[in-house]
Formats: C-alpha cells, sequence, structure tokens
C-alpha cells in the first residue's frame, strides 16, 4: 500500500504531496507519510465529521465566513465592511489578518497591520498567532467594528 497522510483535524487520507487537507484544509505541512496498517484500517473505518467553519458576526448582524488561510481586510475578506469603516474614519489594513484552521482549532495572525488586531481587546503584536475560541471578540484597529467569534457546522 502506498504512503499517505493522515489529518489530525477529521482523519481524512490525504497524498504525500498535499500540504493542506483535502476534506477540511486542516494544515498538513508537518505531518509525516505512513504506510502503517493499521492508521490505514482506522482511517477507512473514521468518516471525517463535517469541518467546523469560522464566523465573525458583527453587532449589527453583518456576518463574515472565513476558511483556512483566508485573509481579512479592507481588500480581501470584509472589504465591504471595513469600507463603510473607512468612510467614518477607521481604518482597517488591505490585508489586515490572517485565519487557520490548525489540529485543535482556529488561530489568528495579524499581518502587521497599521491600527492592530485586538483580541478580547489586547492588541496582538505583528506576526503573532493566537487561538481563537467561541464567543471571543475580534477588532481589527481600536475604532473599528467589534466582531464575536462562532464555528458552525
Amino acid at each position: 500500500m502506498g504512503l499517505f497522510k493522515i489529518c489530525p483535524c477529521c482523519g481524512t487520507r490525504n497524498s504525500t504531496e498535499e500540504m493542506m487537507c483535502t476534506y477540511c484544509l486542516g494544515d498538513i505541512s508537518h505531518i509525516n507519510p505512513s504506510d502503517d496498517s493499521e492508521s490505514v484500517a482506522k482511517a477507512e473505518v473514521q468518516v471525517p465529521a463535517a469541518p467546523a467553519s469560522l464566523v465573525l458576526i458583527a453587532a449589527d448582524g453583518s456576518r463574515i465566513s472565513l476558511g483556512s488561510g483566508e485573509i481579512i481586510g479592507r481588500s480581501a475578506k470584509g472589504a465591504e465592511i471595513f469600507q463603510k469603516d473607512r468612510q467614518q474614519g477607521k481604518t482597517v489594513s488591505r490585508k489586515h489578518a490572517r485565519f487557520s484552521q490548525e489540529s485543535g482549532g482556529w488561530t489568528v495572525t495579524d499581518l502587521n497591520s497599521g491600527n492592530g488586531t485586538f483580541l478580547n481587546d489586547a492588541r496582538l503584536t505583528s506576526g503573532e498567532k493566537k487561538k481563537l475560541n467561541a464567543g471571543d471578540r475580534l477588532s481589527f484597529s481600536s475604532s473599528s467594528v467589534e466582531f464575536t467569534v462562532k464555528f458552525e457546522i
């Protein structure tokens, strides 16, 4: 039997060339290929759970649904919301923050934004990656719209 990578998030078998799981888009770049028959049997009987998607919800009901690796900002996901903020003098960077699904959950990384990414009122340093939990509060510049983190299946 050939080599493969088993996704730690959902258990899907992937080819050795894959860097992201073909089912849930989890990071498998660090997974060593395996041909272990026990792992094969386990992977074949395990039905992957539907991957949780990340949704940011603003107080006005605006929603931004994100997939792993997606970027949020004025020239990225959420642009329509941040363009309105910009007209009111609130500045969110063109490419402000990246969201990733990794083993065990979702993370947010500030992409050297001009006015910062705030998680539960604490500013992330440039390049800093933080784990997200349901109910966390996120804002992208101190005066921007505040979002609540939610996970959906």
